[in-house]
């Protein structure tokens, strides 16, 4: 049984075996993430869960006692799903088997198991591609494809990635793409959401009592514009106007200036998922705060004398602060929650005030004719989204209401007048109220 290990950072695509000789296929599929402008943190990411997995099939080739034919490859790459969220626990047996071996008694939250499903599947398809390209001849999926129709914005995303996508007319593109699933495990999205936004009440002390006035900045950038955090620590200084408080968010790749003074490793590490829109829609009080602690920013922390035109910097060396390792931003991150007071940090990242804003706007943001939350097709030009479908996620669940009706239709229904679904409602909304005035009060208190 070989065990793998990377040398230097995944990036660098060296995978060895005990005896230091490397395994090519790691180094292909690092290549093929890196022709394809993946990010530096995403492709060492993708490389750290594609090595483990590898060291996993390994140990599960010698437990599984069955016929190694596809069938059998199926058994043990599913198996790694249980291994990574039960550990020792495993209902599987190869999974468990392992896991008691390796003493894992850690188990790998749900909300990871995405992105990790996400990189073994390309590492398979990619090998599959491969077999392909030898034989010249069908190879067999490994697991069964999904297909779904691509939208404008993901059919220009992937003629940029693709290797000849520049070289390919539109119309002789594929208008579908595949989606394979190799673990199984629930995937309720909307559950993990509600764990992952930041509430709401916290926020302005979260950006007030940070430790940093660059930090300050960058917190109330995200909370009032809603934008992802590579976008945020993009921003550059021909991105501000100070004459009317707006801000643009637009793509490195269509302005090369962007790159001056950066060099060859920090432009590697430039990210862009994509915005259907380079404005941003900023909203108070954080628009005020943005633009108060970047004043502030200005004027006692950035060093001004740097080769390039990146507003956040690495307080030690004064580089470009998106190009500083993601774990540090964490770190700082979860620094400044305990400053603030907020210990129950589960779930929640930088990411998370981007969740606050896209919930605000579309559920509770006051609007003039005093009713609350904009259209959802608003709220998606808001969050810079190409698909409604990533905007629904925001929506406000009604299952409070649903609650409450189920309850009261448990409690009366063997009773002589049961009430009917108008008196529940109204009963409903008058124990809203009573409870949203007394969140008033409890909010009026803390800031007495």
């Amino acid at each position: 049984m070989s065990t793998y290990r990377i040398v230097g950072v995944p990036m660098d695509g060296t995978l060895v075996d005990e005896h230091g000789v490397a395994f090519r296929p790691f180094s292909v599929y690092i290549g093929c993430l890196r022709r394809q402008g993946y990010a530096v943190n995403t492709i060492n990411a993708y490389g750290q869960h594609v090595a483990r997995f590898l060291n996993y099939v390994n140990q599960a080739v010698d437990v599984y006692s069955g016929e190694l034919n596809i069938n059998g490859w199926r058994d043990i790459i599913g198996s790694y799903g249980d291994y990574l969220l039960y550990g020792v626990e495993a209902n599987d047996f190869i999974a468990r088997q392992i896991a008691q071996k390796n003493q894992r008694w850690r188990k790998t939250g749900i909300r990871s198991m995405g992105v990790i499903e996400t990189a073994i599947v390309k590492y398979i398809e990619l090998g599959e591609l491969e077999q392909f390209n030898e034989t010249d001849s069908y190879i067999h999926p490994m697991f069964p494809r999904e297909y779904k129709n691509l939208t404008r914005f993901e059919s220009t995303e992937r003629k940029k990635r693709s290797f000849f996508g520049g070289l390919i007319s539109a119309r002789n593109q594929s208008k579908e793409t595949t989606t394979s699933n190799i673990f199984e495990y629930h995937r309720k999205k909307s559950v993990f959401f509600q764990k992952r936004h930041f509430p709401y009440e916290r926020i302005t002390d979260f950006i007030n009592g940070a430790s940093c006035y660059r930090d300050r900045a960058l917190y109330a950038l995200l909370a009032a514009s809603g934008c992802r955090v590579h976008e945020a620590l993009q921003l550059t200084l021909d991105d501000i106007n100070i004459t009317d408080f707006s801000i643009e968010l637009t793509d490195y790749r269509d302005n090369m200036t962007r790159l001056v003074g950066l060099t060859t490793n920090e432009i590697s590490q430039l990210a862009w998922k994509g915005r259907a829109t380079p404005k941003t829609f900023l909203i108070e009080p954080y628009k005020s705060l943005f633009f108060k602690h970047l004043e502030s920013y200005f004027r006692y922390e950035r060093n001004g004398v740097v080769n390039h035109r990146y507003v956040f910097q690495n307080r030690n060396n004064a580089r470009p602060y998106f190009a500083s390792s993601r774990q540090t931003l964490i770190t700082s991150f979860r620094r400044n929650l305990i400053r603030a007071g907020i210990n129950d940090t589960e779930g929640l990242s930088p990411h998370s005030l981007r969740h606050a804003y896209g919930r605000y706007t579309l559920n509770y943001l006051p609007l003039s004719d005093g009713s609350y939350g904009l259209p959802l097709v608003w709220v998606k030009v808001l969050m810079g989204h190409s698909d409604i479908s990533s905007t629904q996620i925001y929506a406000k669940s009604d299952e409070d209401f649903i609650s409450s009706i189920v309850a009261h239709s448990n409690q009366t229904v063997f009773s002589n007048n049961p009430p009917s679904i108008s008196e529940v409602q109204i009963k409903y909304l008058r124990d809203e109220i009573f409870r949203l005035v007394a969140q008033i009060e409890k909010l009026e208190d803390g800031h007495e």
